[in-house]
């Protein structure tokens, strides 16, 4: 893995960690990213989606703590946008699936109406 997406990494740690968000919140967030390098490393050897896969999850798993339970304030904002810019930054460096920072909530199948 390169050294430029470990810094990338370092950079979405350090700003979560400094973020004004609660502590709880902070931590599986950091969890989350700590898994993160591995990973990289696993999907940029073998381009597998089964990594990338995993990679997106645990983005979103961070972009999800940040946000918080409820929509974020203008500071909460800044936090996941520029969380999300570094993401964004790393996968179209290396190819990976979108990242959707904000997951549309299902909405259920029409059911026809054939006889």
């Amino acid at each position: 893995m390169s050294e430029a997406i470990r810094v990338d990494i370092s950079e979405i740690a350090d700003v979560v960690s400094a973020a004004n968000i609660p502590e709880e919140q902070k931590r599986t967030a950091a969890w989350c990213i700590k898994q993160l390098p591995e990973l990289y490393e696993q999907f940029c050897r073998t381009y597998e989606s089964r990594y990338g896969n995993e990679i997106v999850r645990l983005e979103q798993g961070v972009l999800s703590e940040v946000s918080g339970k409820s929509p974020p304030g203008a500071d909460g904002q800044q936090l996941l946008d520029a969380v999300t810019v570094r993401f964004k930054a790393l996968h179209e460096r290396l190819g990976l699936p979108l990242l959707n920072p904000k997951q549309a909530p299902r909405v259920p199948a029409r059911k026809s109406r054939r006889s």
